[in-house]
């Protein structure tokens, strides 16, 4: 009769233990929403921690046009399809900073994304690492690169470059 009162204690301490896991779980991801969606197009300026951005083209190009374009990118670095998206930056604070590409991810409707292609970009911006310092008042363009398949190319509306996801998103429909 012992054993059996103690397994009848212990499934009911698991039960209860399982679904005080699960309302924990629920009442914080219901705290960790986005609190703001800001969303931009093509040409839209609009401003970004101190800095003002502009995304200026968005171009897609497949592996034969990259080589013509930049002819020192080896062949087996190139993927089938690249997209270059020319973003001018400027800063607007009162001192010099660092405006950082590398978190940049693009988004091709819900299921798919890529993050900046780290063999192309050094070439399309050969000044320029992951980090452009910009002192007061200047600005740059940056040239983005990230591989795109056969599938983002049909679904053009649904392409997205994304800056921020929380606490505010900041994102950029291409």
């Amino acid at each position: 009769m012992k054993i059996y009162l103690k397994k009848i204690i212990m499934i009911f301490l698991l039960v209860v233990l399982g679904i005080l896991s699960v309302v924990r779980i629920m009442y914080v991801n219901a705290k960790q929403h986005v609190k703001e969606v800001y969303t931009y197009q093509v040409g839209e300026t609009f401003e970004y921690n101190n800095f003002q951005l502009k995304v200026e083209e968005v171009n897609i190009y497949n592996v034969d046009d990259m080589k013509r374009m930049y002819k020192e990118i080896p062949q087996e670095m190139l993927p089938e399809n690249e997209m270059l998206i020319k973003v001018e930056v400027k800063n607007i604070g009162n001192e010099e900073q660092v405006f950082n590409v590398i978190p940049f991810t693009l988004q091709c409707g819900i299921e798919r994304g890529s993050s900046l292609d780290p063999y192309v970009y050094p070439y399309v911006n050969p000044e320029l690492n992951g980090n452009v310092v910009l002192g007061k008042e200047e600005s740059q363009t940056v040239t983005l690169a990230y591989p795109v398949d056969e599938s983002a190319l049909e679904r053009k509306g649904e392409i997205k470059l994304i800056l921020s996801l929380y606490p505010i998103k900041y994102q950029i429909i291409l």
